[in-house]
């Protein structure tokens, strides 16, 4: 009996402390990260009953999903490994999988996904602590179709700068067969605002990828559609294609750039950062003999330790601007030219220490609007 009334006055307990906490709340607090630990908790799921402000909700998933290149389906581009895989685009059309699948995540909740556990209460991810309002706008999300969808064309890539170098340890194919996810997603396609033609990997290195990008503007004429590249391998043959296919925007990466030298510190192999500029001039030049305005391209470099000066930087910000490229945050609708930070964000050796979140330096980058902010995209 008394270990009965002892745990009940725990449990209490647990209850009047989390009921006196409010939002948003992530865990480099002390609050946060027992909240958190609470949550992981085997009473975890009885607490977000009593208290549901503790159910939190994600920005990108439903509002997103993303298909792997094996042809996995899961909430968002953050799931490397892919563990929050809830379906397969080769043996269920996603119209089917919406509708059937999703209600039941939402119902379960985030702290069921084993990718989600780990980003809950992360700074700039879901808060530990959610707006009643917010939650049930998220939980009711499925009753309509997402914003967009993201497609892994590849997971391989020429590169060696990435995780996409061993994804071929977690993924059960490198190569996504898009003829077949094209047929699964096209009744999809009408009705999203946005479709990504990038992820982990290098999406030229599927032969297939012009002639996916053609069926899917086919399909959808108010579809914007964006492809991320090294650019690289974006020959005349394949620019015709991105121009046929009326992509909205291209986004070519040159990594630690400018420079083969730098790029070279990052991609460890394969770079050609005057390639990649000559291949950007000759997509322009077809662009321009078309009489076409579409796709615009979008020039970023990765800051890192080695190319964060003003001379270095200054480099890469003539070679755009000779290209006819101006700086617009990186703007969905125009040429333009940016930088952005590395996953370390500073914490790695390898990070800029002066562009730093945060930083005035990087401030006054935002202000000149040559670094890539996401709500001008």
């Amino acid at each position: 009996m008394l270990v009965i009334c002892e745990v009940l006055r725990l449990k209490n307990n647990v209850v009047d402390f989390l009921s006196k906490l409010s939002g948003p709340l992530y865990i480099d607090s002390s609050d946060g990260k027992l909240v958190k630990e609470i949550m992981l908790s085997p009473e975890g799921d009885q607490l977000r009953h009593a208290l549901p402000q503790f159910k939190p909700w994600c920005a990108m998933f439903p509002n997103g999903i993303c298909i792997l290149s094996d042809g996995s389906i899961t909430t968002c581009c953050l799931d490397t490994l892919g563990e929050n895989s809830f379906a397969n685009i080769y043996e269920q059309d996603i119209v089917t999988t919406w509708n059937l699948v999703i209600p039941k995540i939402l119902e379960r909740g985030l702290y069921k996904l084993p990718y989600c556990k780990s980003c809950i209460g992360n700074q700039g991810l879901p808060s530990l602590i959610a707006e009643s309002g917010d939650y049930n706008t998220w939980i009711n999300r499925c009753s309509s179709f997402p914003s967009e969808l993201i497609v892994e064309v590849m997971s391989a890539c020429n590169y060696q700068c990435c995780v996409a170098k061993d994804l071929h340890n977690y993924r059960n194919a490198a190569k996504l067969d898009l003829q077949e996810t094209f047929e699964k997603i096209k009744s999809f396609l009408p009705h999203i605002k946005r479709l990504k033609l990038f992820n982990y990997g290098e999406p030229l290195l599927n032969n297939d990828l012009g002639q996916f990008a053609l069926n899917c503007r086919n399909t959808s004429k108010d579809l914007i559609l964006t492809l991320a590249t090294n650019g690289l391998l974006m020959n005349e043959t394949i620019s015709k294609l991105l121009i046929k296919s009326q992509l909205n925007q291209v986004v070519v990466s040159v990594h630690g750039g400018p420079g083969t030298s730098n790029m070279l510190k990052y991609a460890k192999t394969g770079a050609n950062y005057e390639q990649v500029l000559s291949n950007i001039e000759t997509l322009l030049k077809l662009r321009k003999r078309s009489r076409s305005q579409l796709p615009k391209i979008s020039l970023r470099a990765i800051l890192f330790a080695w190319n964060d000066t003003d001379e270095i930087m200054e480099q890469f910000r003539q070679a755009a601007k000779k290209l006819g490229l101006n700086a617009t945050w990186g703007n969905l609708d125009t040429d333009n030219y940016h930088w952005i930070l590395d996953e370390g964000k500073g914490g790695l050796a390898r990070s800029s220490k002066v562009f730093v979140p945060g930083s005035a330096a990087l401030q006054r980058l935002i202000y000149k609007k040559e670094f890539f902010v996401r709500e001008f995209w």
